[in-house]
């Protein structure tokens, strides 16, 4: 009875090891220079990468051309391909990198009071990677979770956890945003974050459930940041008719929707350009 009684308090004291962390569940987002990181969303052959939009925003490009149909001026909204990487490793040393070249097919504007959101398409079918999937619901306050991204401007799937802190904050991104004027939804967590999370999926420890894409850092407040999260992006892939990007239903078309719904902003408009190589984890919050 004796040696019962010690047997199990020798298994009950045995440490508890929570869920391995989703990291194949990031990827690396190079916009000519400036890195973040991306969620991955598979559907069939064709792999969709989330990120934030200030992520890619220095690779549009705005022109006024003649229309040579009609001779007068026509303003032309174009984006240049994204580099998604991915490091590789084998026995506990990395061992090199995949890069794939991708289309931006949405993009959201933050500095015009969009959702700071882009949705890329990789070229390349079949892909390999692994496919997020969103949550179904605001998840509780304390409720762990891992953040996984870049830290810095040569690494992807990087991990920090935390835990779920607060639905619903009312942010903005800086200056540019105020509390009744194109103020955003957040949802804020504790959690480590660096330049180069940006885009970055925070995923539940329990079921790895993406809970939304990591986006803005508080400002005077070490390890709170802020989240977009998975209801915002759910909401602005209806109103842009891309939720087959997010979700395993409805049909994908060939052309991804058309070229006339890559950005929700006027085109008489530049988007600021980045001037960081690493997209910062951005702005302040307005509390």
């Amino acid at each position: 009875m004796r040696w019962a009684i010690l047997l199990l308090y020798f298994v009950l004291a045995l440490p508890t090891f929570a869920e391995p962390p989703p990291t194949g569940l990031s990827v690396q987002v190079d916009a000519n220079g400036a890195k973040g990181s991306g969620v991955p969303f598979v559907r069939g052959d064709t792999t969709f990468i989330w990120t934030c939009g200030h992520v890619v925003n220095g690779l549009q490009t705005v022109k006024q051309e003649v229309d040579p149909a009609t001779g007068q001026p026509r303003t032309y909204i174009r984006y240049d391909d994204v580099r998604v990487v991915v490091d590789e490793y084998q026995d506990n040393r990395m061992v090199g990198t995949r890069t794939h070249f991708a289309k931006i097919i949405r993009f959201s504007d933050y500095s015009r009071g969009g959702e700071d959101l882009a949705l890329l398409v990789l070229y390349r079918k079949k892909s390999g990677f692994q496919s997020a999937t969103l949550v179904d619901s605001v998840p509780a306050a304390g409720e762990s979770l891992w953040c996984v991204g870049g830290a810095g401007t040569n690494c992807n799937g990087q991990v920090a956890p935390g835990c779920f802190s607060t639905a619903g904050r009312l942010g903005g991104y800086g200056g540019l945003h105020n509390k009744t004027h194109n103020a955003k939804i957040f949802d804020s967590i504790t959690a480590s974050a660096l330049g180069g999370h940006s885009g970055g999926g925070v995923f539940l420890k329990d079921n790895a459930k993406c809970i939304g894409l990591l986006a803005i850092g508080v400002d005077n407040s070490e390890g709170i940041n802020l989240v977009i999260p998975a209801r915002r992006m759910r909401e602005y892939a209806k109103r842009t008719d891309c939720l087959w990007a997010l979700e395993q239903k409805g049909n994908v078309p060939d052309d991804f929707g058309g070229e006339s719904k890559i950005t929700d902003r006027p085109v008489e408009l530049t988007a600021p350009q980045a001037d960081k190589k690493t997209a910062p984890l951005l702005f302040r919050f307005f509390p």
